[in-house]
């Protein structure tokens, strides 16, 4: 949209920006990754997002993001058992590939967003399972998290709880 659509009014009282507001976002590289992980294939799936990852890193970005599922390869839709995907779910924050990704993010002093099937146990009896994705920071925090609040043809994952 232009500017010049938009109507001015001369007796408006509007502010100006002041030096106070933040400028270090104002040129942030953002690498985007398509790719689709494997179904079960975990191991290969994490080293192909870490290429990706830093190639982006190495273009210069400091935040990339990749798409759900991109862990997992979207296991919940091609399922075998809940025991299967079980085993390929990852506990935040300590899950073994989100720890790998962590220690990316400190390397490349970069953030990253990726999705994967999150193991969550809030009943011992019956983990379940939710379609995650975290925000990991350069330091190696986790500092965001969602889970999918409307899974759809998703075998055994579970609602979100927050928007």
């Amino acid at each position: 949209m232009n500017p010049a659509d938009f109507p001015q009014n001369a007796s408006s009282n509007r502010s100006t920006p002041t030096a106070n507001h933040d400028d270090s976002y104002q040129n942030l590289s953002v690498g985007l990754i398509s790719m689709r992980g494997f179904p079960y294939s975990i191991e290969e799936n994490y080293r192909r997002l870490e290429s990706y990852v830093h190639e982006a890193a190495n273009r210069g970005a400091k935040l990339v993001v990749a798409p759900e599922y991109v862990l997992d390869g979207g296991s919940c839709c091609h399922p075998t058992s809940r025991r299967d995907m079980l085993s390929i779910a990852q506990r935040i924050p300590d899950g073994p590939y989100l720890v790998r990704a962590a220690s990316m993010c400190r390397q490349l002093n970069i953030h990253l967003i990726f999705g994967f099937i999150e193991h969550v146990d809030q009943h011992p009896r019956q983990p379940r399972l939710r379609n995650s994705c975290v925000m990991i920071s350069p330091q190696g925090t986790i500092i965001a998290r969602y889970s999918k609040v409307f899974p759809q043809s998703e075998h055994w994952i579970d609602a979100g709880r927050n928007m």
